[in-house]
């Protein structure tokens, strides 16, 4: 990087600015909602469903990969 980049994020008194923005302090002290014991089943029923379908996806191309090279 060149200088010039470098020295975009000192000030004139020296200070370095931060880089990414923090969150409002708003959002940092709300309290967290407790999911529904209904919400937790229905997100890992779904999360496992999705596992599957693409671990099926990529074993059905390895089979017919196999069976176009073997048949």
């Amino acid at each position: 990087m060149s200088e010039r980049n470098y020295a975009s994020y000192d000030s004139p008194q020296g200070e370095s600015r931060p880089r990414s923005r923090r969150p409002s302090e708003s959002r940092r002290n709300r309290p967290r909602k407790k999911r529904s014991f209904g919400r937790t089943v229905i997100w890992a029923v779904g999360t496992l469903l999705l596992v599957a379908i693409v671990t099926g996806s990529i074993m059905c191309c390895f089979a017919a990969v196999y069976i176009r090279n073997t048949i």
